[in-house]
């Protein structure tokens, strides 16, 4: 045998243990290495329709069974659906996705969407969608005041001053969210309410309303804070005053 056969043999032995490798220590929340599939129109959009973050998937193509798999961009797996067959009769069908797995919140950042048909697993659509997060400001804030006493408990017949808030928050971003909780502090005294709503849509304003009270407050205006937290951080602030009387 020629001394170029052999260098011709030695380099494709080579090149072929360097992709098995490659195949066999390749990262689990990598998709398979199949090439791309039959091609397919695919669209996405981020919805919020029971309390939590889901990638509405639209798949246009040929009259397969699909799987959409999406990973976070911690590289976990958070959302898989399935299309049958008998789903894309008209040509398209739509699945969602969650975005939270988990966890109360979709996370800011790059996330991985995948398309492959459920056999033989070929790849017919992938994208990168990226998503910045929540974008908060709080619109208005209207209170309602009342002064009472505590009927029972450690303070009871101490008097306190009760305060309703009516909050308008506004979500400029494109991720839902659902807070914490939201705070106020009056005169340098705070207190916490935890939000009794399930997410902050995309472009929408939702009314969130609160009861707080304060105790040994007395009759006047002071300086407020109305704040909305998430995770421990701060996501909207609104500095105002309330008047007891």
């Amino acid at each position: 045998m020629s001394t170029g056969k052999k260098a011709g043999i030695i380099v494709g032995c080579i090149v072929a243990a360097v992709v098995v490798v490659l195949i066999a220590t390749r990262p689990s929340f990598l998709p398979s290495l199949r090439p791309l599939g039959p091609k397919v129109s695919v669209d996405y959009e981020v919805i919020a329709p029971y309390g939590h973050a889901d990638l509405s998937v639209r798949v246009q193509g040929p009259e397969n069974a699909y799987e959409v798999v999406l990973f976070n961009p911690d590289e976990v797996k958070v959302g898989v659906a399935y299309i049958f067959s008998d789903d894309m009769i008209p040509g398209y069908a739509t699945v969602r996705v969650s975005m939270t797995g988990s966890s109360a919140n979709a996370i800011p950042g790059e996330y991985w969407l995948i398309v492959k048909q459920v056999y033989p697993g070929d790849h017919v659509f992938e994208a990168r969608p990226v998503f910045q997060g929540p974008d908060l400001a709080i619109t208005n804030v209207q209170f309602r005041t009342y002064r009472d006493h505590y009927w029972a408990g450690p303070n009871a017949g101490d008097p306190y001053a009760g305060v309703e808030a009516t909050v308008q928050v506004y979500n400029s971003g494109d991720l839902p969210i659902s807070p914490d909780f939201i705070k106020l502090s009056v005169a340098g005294d705070e207190r916490q309410c935890s939000t009794v709503f399930d997410n902050l849509l995309l472009g929408e304003t939702t009314t969130v309303e609160c009861q707080f009270d304060f105790h040994g407050l007395g009759e006047g205006t002071y300086p407020a804070t109305v704040e909305i937290y998430s995770d421990g951080v701060n996501l909207a602030s609104y500095a105002t005053q309330v008047t007891i009387q």
